[in-house]
C-alpha cells in the first residue's frame, strides 16, 4: 500500500490477528502497567471484531519483514471513521510508523467518502505525561481538533474497575 525506506504498510488479514494482539499488548505494556491492574490492552476477540467493522493496517520492516506497527480504522454510521489501537514496537525502524499508518487511514477515509474521522486518547486526568504529549502532538500534526473530554469509566465501564489512577478519554476529530 505505502512504503518508505524503513517499512512498508499494507492491509492486514484476519488470519494475522494473533500477531496484531501480540504487538499491541507489547507496545502498550508500560502504559497498561501504569494505568491499569492486570489488564492487557487488547485480545483476539476485540481485534477480530474490528475486522468486521473496519480495516487493520500493519507496518512491516523492509529489512526483516517483521511487523513493527499496527493501527485500525473502524467505520461507523453517518460516514464517520474512528482510529484505534495505534501501536508500534520501539526501534529505530519504527520511527514515524504512527504518523504513516494514520495518514494511510486518512487516505482510506477519503476513498470511502467519510466526512469525519475521530481519534480517542486515553490518558491521565492531568495529561502531563510523555505518553499523552506524544499522542496530542500527533493529533495536532495530522490536523485533528479537540472535540471533548469524558471520564474513562463512563466511556469504558467494563475496563473501569481495573483503573489504577484517574483517567480521561480525550476525543479529537478531523473533517475529511
Amino acid at each position: 500500500m505505502q512504503s518508505n525506506l524503513k517499512f512498508t504498510i499494507r492491509q492486514m488479514e484476519k488470519s494475522e490477528s494473533k500477531i496484531i494482539v501480540d504487538l499491541v499488548n507489547l507496545a502498550y505494556a508500560d502504559v497498561q502497567f501504569e494505568f491499569f491492574n492486570g489488564l492487557d490492552r487488547t485480545n483476539r476477540e476485540e481485534v477480530e471484531g474490528i475486522f468486521l467493522t473496519g480495516i487493520w493496517l500493519g507496518a512491516f520492516s523492509t529489512r526483516s519483514n517483521e511487523l513493527i506497527g499496527v493501527g485500525a480504522i473502524e467505520f461507523k454510521e453517518e460516514k464517520t471513521g474512528v482510529l484505534s489501537m495505534l501501536a508500534a514496537v520501539k526501534s529505530p525502524e519504527s520511527e514515524g510508523v504512527g504518523d504513516e499508518i494514520n495518514t494511510a487511514h486518512l487516505d482510506i477515509a477519503k476513498i470511502r467518502d467519510l466526512k469525519t474521522v475521530e481519534l480517542n486518547v486515553v490518558g491521565r486526568r492531568d495529561q502531563h505525561g510523555s505518553y499523552e504529549k506524544k499522542l496530542f502532538n500527533r493529533s495536532d500534526r495530522l490536523g485533528f481538533k479537540l472535540m471533548c473530554e469524558s471520564d474513562f469509566a463512563k466511556v469504558f465501564p467494563q475496563r473501569a474497575k481495573f483503573q489504577k489512577i484517574p483517567l480521561v478519554v480525550t476525543r479529537f476529530f478531523k473533517q475529511i
